[in-house]
C-alpha cells in the first residue's frame, strides 16, 4: 500500500517513497528552501533596529514604544505610574 501526501509546498498529492517526504519534487523542495531564507532575511531585517535600541542609553518615548511592541501613549502611561523611569534632559523626555 503506497502512503499519499500533500506536499507542504505547493500542497499537491503525491505518492511518498520514503517516510520522510515533505515535498513531491525536487523543484518544489528548492522552492521551500528558497522561500524559508527569505523569511529569515526579512525577519533579521526587521529586528536590526530593535537590536540598535536595546545598546542606546536613553531612549525617546517613540523609540521605547517600538523596542516594548506599543503605543506611545502606553509608554507614556507607564511612566505616569512609575513603572518606567523617564527623566527630562535638554527641552526633551528620556526613557532611563
Amino acid at each position: 500500500m503506497t502512503k499519499t501526501r500533500k506536499c507542504a509546498h505547493c500542497g499537491k498529492v503525491f505518492a511518498t517513497n520514503s517516510g520522510m517526504q515533505k515535498y513531491c519534487s525536487e523543484e518544489c523542495a528548492t522552492a521551500a528552501k528558497e522561500t524559508k531564507k527569505k523569511r529569515q532575511r526579512d525577519f533579521l531585517r526587521a529586528v536590526e533596529p530593535v537590536m540598535e535600541l536595546q545598546q542606546q542609553e536613553y531612549l525617546t518615548f517613540s523609540k521605547a514604544a517600538i523596542l516594548l511592541g506599543c503605543t506611545r501613549q502606553y509608554v507614556y502611561k507607564l511612566v505616569e505610574q512609575g513603572k518606567l523611569p523617564a527623566s527630562r534632559l535638554s527641552s526633551m523626555s528620556k526613557i532611563t
